[in-house]
């Protein structure tokens, strides 16, 4: 009997290892297949920009390199490329002439036939020739040359989608009467409060001309001693702009962690643009640092030293109240009767009063103890409270040092930070 239940245990742990075993192939085997059907291709150089004029002629190529095992047939085609959103994405629309709308992928030709093989582990031109029209309007006009494993399907005037496919971009300028227009729509910082120097900047930029634009220039960054902290070079985080579109650049200033860059900040971005004459445009924003645990730490010791500093005044007030109820009749147990405060005759037309007389008298009555035995008097007062200044002295050489160390932190030009893009786009 148990050899039996042996058995159909074994049974059922070999029918599970063979449901386990075809479960993983039926998964894994599909993307084991698609990842050999994957190919990689690189298409250089990533775009063109030319300058040219009407009726000029320029030639040149693209070259396709093949990293692949094997040998790669690969897809030719022309589409004109506009703009697509903010993020300076690209759209791509295949060939449709219209009047009034001139189309540079019309004006560059490709060799006859648009399926080309590459061989191995090789490189392959493809070469091309532009043609700029007599009548062709002044300003820019963009276009791309599209490659892929695949030959291309749609019809004129429809957007294409580029997961299959790698471009090389033109971006012409026709000379003539270029309208170079542009301006900063929006400079501002993710967030106000920061609790490290890691602030994230936005800078929108509007192209209102008739050509490309590239906007470059830099951002300084201060804090609110106007002493510098930070520069960005614009021109390593942005991009062309197209005409009459608006595109946004995110990119971030990574600072120096201090526990004496607390304060406000202000941002200056200043952004020449500008082919045919070179124009500047500014814009600023601020933010404040507030480093959380140094800030914590300092607010921390100011309460301390507010601490100590009252304890001390209300001990030595306490103290010197005590010595002053010490010597007064009638609060220390000492008997009042022989004391008696008499007050010198004064004549009624009088007009002032002898004050110095009348404290003389009242001293000198019955023992009574006089002011200058009472208070300070002739003892001076560091020396009265010798221990209480003697204390605050190290407080005072804390906060003297602190003070220097701050003002040497803040005046102090020499100081790292890094500069992160983030904006990632199809436009050059």
């Amino acid at each position: 009997m148990h050899s039996g239940t042996a058995k159909r245990w074994f049974a059922l742990a070999v029918l599970l290892c063979l449901l386990l075993t075809s479960y993983f192939l039926l998964l894994f085997l599909p993307l084991v297949a698609r990842a050999q059907e994957t190919l990689t291709l690189t298409v250089t150089p990533p775009f063109f920009e030319l300058n040219v004029s009407p009726g000029e002629y320029w030639a040149s190529a693209v070259k396709i390199v093949n990293t692949n095992p094997g040998d790669l047939p690969v897809y030719a085609v022309l589409m004109d490329f506009e703009a697509q959103g903010e993020e300076g994405r690209g759209k791509f629309l295949p060939i449709a002439p219209q009047e009034g709308a001139p189309s540079l992928a019309s004006w560059i030709t490709l060799p006859a036939g648009s399926e080309f093989v590459v061989p191995k582990g090789q490189s392959q031109e493809i070469p091309f020739a532009l043609r700029v029209p007599q009548d062709a309007s002044p300003g820019g006009h963009y276009a791309a040359i599209l490659v892929g494993t695949r030959p291309f399907e749609g019809t004129p005037g429809s957007v294409v989608r580029v997961s299959s496919y790698v471009a090389s971009l033109f971006l012409v300028r026709v000379a003539g009467d270029v309208s170079e227009i542009g301006d900063i729509r929006e400079f501002s910082t993710d967030a106000q409060l920061y609790f490290t120097p890691n602030v994230g900047f936005t800078m929108r930029f509007e192209n209102n001309g008739n050509v490309h634009l590239r906007p470059e220039g830099t951002v300084l960054i201060y804090n609110m001693w106007g002493i510098e902290r930070g520069r960005i070079e614009l021109g390593d985080v942005t991009g062309n702009v197209l005409p009459g579109t608006l595109r946004k650049f995110n990119f971030a200033w990574n600072g120096e962690r201090s526990i004496f860059d607390f304060g406000r900040y202000t941002a200056i971005a200043t952004v020449t643009f500008g082919n045919a004459m070179r124009q500047n445009v500014s814009a600023e924003t601020s933010f404040w640092i507030a480093p959380g645990w140094e800030m914590a730490g300092i607010a921390g010791g100011g309460a301390l030293l507010i601490f100590f500093i009252v304890f001390m005044v209300r001990f030595y007030v306490r103290r010197t109240l005590s010595r002053v109820v010490s010597m007064m009749p009638g609060l220390n147990g000492a008997s009042e009767k022989n004391w008696s405060p008499s007050t010198p005759p004064i004549s009624v037309s009088d007009t002032t009063l002898d004050l110095r007389a009348i404290r003389k008298n009242i001293g000198h009555q019955g023992g009574a103890p006089r002011a200058k035995q009472t208070f300070v008097g002739r003892i001076p007062f560091v020396r009265k409270y010798k221990w209480f200044f003697v204390a605050m002295i190290p407080l005072l050489v804390l906060l003297a040092a602190l003070f220097v160390a701050y003002a040497a932190q803040m005046f102090r030009h020499e100081r790292t930070f890094e500069v992160v893009p983030e904006s990632v786009s199809a436009q050059p």
